[in-house]
Parts: structure tokens; C-alpha cells; sequence
């Protein structure tokens, strides 16, 4: 008998985690992007229609099985980089910013 116990325990352990994290991401995405219709404020936030629609999209995106990734994948290509919330590392967005640093360090040196 303690055994079964244990064992729904465990099982409701394992369950609860999986269960949660399943009701956050559509948070976990908007919390990524940026509303396309009031520049500058996050989708997570924001409420006017634009970001309305933009919540569509995501919980109709969540509903056909699409990772975080692949819906935000889908809105950059759409809106560009500038939709995300952070800007990935890169080559083309940390060259520019360690390049004009180098050169303003070596002129008043």
C-alpha cells in the first residue's frame, strides 16, 4: 500500500511541471516580442488591437503544436528582428558595437 502511494506521488510530481509550463508559453512568446502596432512596448503588455491579433496568431500557432521558436521564427521573417523583445547575438548586431568601441578607445587614447 505504501508503495502505490509513493508511486501516485511520484507520478503527480512528474505530472505538475509538464502541466505548468504548457500554460506559460503562450506568455513565454508574447513576453518575446514586441507589439508591431505601438513600437517599443512588449506584446505581454500591450493591448490595443494589434497586439490582440498578434495574441491570435500565437495561440492558433500553440493550438497546431509549434514551439516558441518556430512562432517567433514566423513574426521575424514577417516584421523583421526588430519584433523581438532582445536582439539575438551575432556577428552583424556585436561587430558594429565592439568595432566603434575599439576605434573611440584608440583615437583618445
Amino acid at each position: 500500500m505504501k508503495v502505490r502511494v509513493f508511486e501516485f506521488f511520484l507520478l503527480l510530481m512528474l505530472l505538475i511541471p509538464v502541466t505548468a509550463s504548457a500554460a506559460l508559453t503562450e506568455t513565454e512568446v508574447s513576453e518575446s516580442l514586441i507589439c508591431y502596432a505601438c513600437p517599443g512596448e512588449a506584446l505581454s503588455i500591450d493591448r490595443c488591437s494589434g497586439g490582440d491579433q498578434m495574441r491570435e496568431v500565437i495561440s492558433r500557432m500553440l493550438k497546431e503544436g509549434k514551439s516558441k521558436q518556430e512562432i517567433l521564427d514566423v513574426f521575424v521573417a514577417q516584421f523583421g528582428e526588430g519584433i523581438l523583445t532582445t536582439v539575438p547575438k551575432k556577428a552583424s548586431t556585436w561587430l558594429p558595437t565592439w568595432g566603434r568601441s575599439s576605434v573611440f578607445w584608440s583615437v583618445f587614447r
